[in-house]
């Protein structure tokens, strides 16, 4: 026992070792105030948004206890008993001398344990048949759809950057709108560029003022080992919910011709653990497609994760050599999403689309650092070869798997698209254009795919860095989209685009209190960049993109 543990702490002190870890420093006295706030007010709103759906549900709650007498067996008893129990949590006292997020912990515990006991597993497609099976697939159902935390992130945005009556965020958007016209132009949609661009500009010093402002408020260098750890080993029971990374609403797309906007979760990897021999899923993400299920409704799961496992003979980095001691190893949890739209009860509620941000062909690394320039359909083609024939981490869901006469040359057509729109069918691609061309496909084939579905997440493993940026460039394109729009006043664009900084920034600072990762928000900044001047230079190549976009417009924050 004692060598096992001596051998893990070896194997951390190798990881610390090659995880090229930044020595910070200590920087100015804690933020005490914004700290407190920011630590309890996250869990605060959240349970005030799951309580809209127990002020709701108050009839059903109180007929818990009373109804269906004759099925009050032991079984049906626990799983009752724990319902009650973390209905009674989501009820939070301000005043109480327990932690908010002790008692958000204590929340999910027992809904947790509702949805692991042995009635609700029996009786987990019983919605329209049972009360209690009812109540708690509610709940679950508000838990990824109805937190909406978009004021509370505009806030600790605007606190943790501090830029009191910024011009950009703060100025009336009628003569922002004025001074971004051009003499001659009378036209407000390239002043609405304009403004876009500015915000893109704002990026770097955005992230280092977060950067400065988070080593004093929370996320200092001892936090930032133990993150390193909770994450980055393959022996640690990984949970992102139990250390405050929760699901919330992220934005919502309305679709011409449906009945429901399409809804975009931010969430963590809805996983526990990451051994490839123990790793599960979260039993609050099961109830939650069972909830789908039971109305009929559809989920697509975008992972971001890396399903690869090297041997000694494929090992081809620094990174596959910790992966080989059980550092930085994401395949566990990749492969068991990977296997999710495969299930034969949940196959026609789920589907999985995997696009690996930490593969060679996404860095453009390995054999392809080799070519300074490479021909634009020999990279096309091999983009899409990797999606359909699962290599470099990729895989595509198992309709498309099934069809592919007819996916294949849809992915095809979008790659022509992007490559005509944003590189003007450029016979050749160097290096850091082909990362572009990769990150914008990534967020075109994702709306495509995202078609006929009722929620959609983009998931990393904490759903902050490599998630923050596709979430990130998801939003941008519609943003774009809106520019475009004469029937949006340009006080509603406005009022909306200043959403993307919060948007941005704002799933690094609620989970953690840092900024998005440098190298995740560098890869977001060359492509926002390409892809607003793009849009702004070409009017015929503009109309292609808004047709790409046509049957969707995003929703107010």
């Amino acid at each position: 026992m004692l060598s096992r543990v001596l051998h893990k702490y070896l194997l951390c002190f190798l990881a610390l070792s090659l995880l090229n870890v930044t020595t910070f420093s200590h920087g100015k006295e804690a933020d005490t105030e914004l700290q407190t706030w920011w630590k309890t007010e996250k869990f605060f709103q959240s349970f005030e948004n799951l309580a809209e759906r127990l002020r709701t549900e108050e009839a059903e709650v109180a007929s818990l206890c009373s109804e269906q007498e004759a099925l009050s067996f032991e079984d049906r008893s626990i799983f009752r008993q724990h319902l009650q129990r973390a209905m009674t949590y989501l009820q939070p006292d301000r005043a109480s001398d327990m932690p908010a997020e002790k008692q958000f912990k204590n929340f999910l515990d027992e809904l947790r344990s509702a949805l692991e006991s042995k009635f609700y597993t029996k009786n987990k497609d019983a919605y329209h048949h049972d009360a209690c099976v009812r109540l708690a697939q509610n709940l679950v159902f508000s838990y990824y759809t109805k937190n909406r935390l978009h004021s509370f992130i505009r806030e600790l945005f605007t606190r943790t950057v501090d830029f009191r009556g910024w011009p950009l965020m703060f100025a009336d958007p009628e003569a922002l709108i004025q001074d971004y016209r051009h003499q001659d132009d009378s036209s407000s949609v390239a002043a609405r560029f304009v403004f876009l661009e500015k915000l893109i500009a704002a990026l770097p010093m955005i992230h280092q003022r977060i950067s400065e402002r988070s080593r004093n408020i929370g996320y200092s260098y001892a936090k930032r080992l133990q993150d390193l750890y909770r994450g980055g080993v393959s022996w640690y029971l990984f949970d992102p919910a139990m250390i405050g990374n929760f699901p919330y609403l992220k934005y919502e797309i309305q679709r011409s011709g449906q009945e429901h906007p399409l809804i975009y979760i931010r969430m963590p990897t809805p996983t526990l653990g990451s051994n490839a021999a123990s790793v599960k899923l979260a039993p609050e993400f099961t109830a939650y497609l069972h909830y789908l299920k039971a109305h009929q409704l559809r989920h697509l799961y975008i992972n971001f994760q890396d399903a690869l496992f090297p041997s000694l003979k494929t090992m081809r980095s620094l990174r596959d050599l910790r992966k080989l001691f059980g550092l930085e190893d994401e395949s566990g949890r990749a492969r068991l999403l990977q296997n999710l739209g495969q299930q034969s009860e949940l196959s026609s509620v789920v589907e999985v689309l995997s696009l690996n941000h930490n593969s060679t062909f996404y860095e453009q690394s390995g054999n392809w650092n080799r070519y300074s320039t490479a021909e634009a359909g020999t990279f096309m083609k091999q983009f899409a070869e990797n999606l359909f024939r699962e290599k470099e981490g990729y895989q595509v869901p198992l309709s498309w798997q099934e069809g592919e006469d007819q996916f294949f040359p849809e992915i095809m057509e979008i790659l022509s698209f992007v490559h005509h729109v944003f590189f003007n069918k450029a016979p050749f691609l160097d290096r850091k254009s082909r990362q572009i061309f990769i990150d914008l496909a990534h967020a075109f084939i994702s709306e495509f795919a995202g078609r006929g579905f009722f929620s959609v997440n983009q998931s990393c493993k904490s759903g902050i860095d490599r998630a923050g940026a596709a979430n990130g460039m998801t939003l941008l394109l519609y943003l774009a989209k809106m520019a475009f729009d004469s029937n949006v006043s340009d006080a509603e664009f406005i009022s909306t685009s200043r959403f993307l900084l919060p948007a941005l920034f704002g799933d690094a600072l609620i989970t953690k209190m840092r900024a998005i990762k440098k190298v995740r928000l560098k890869r977001f900044f060359r492509s926002a960049s390409l892809l607003i001047r793009a849009l702004q230079e070409n009017p015929e190549r503009s109309q292609l993109f808004i047709q790409r976009l046509s049957a969707g417009s995003l929703l107010s924050p």
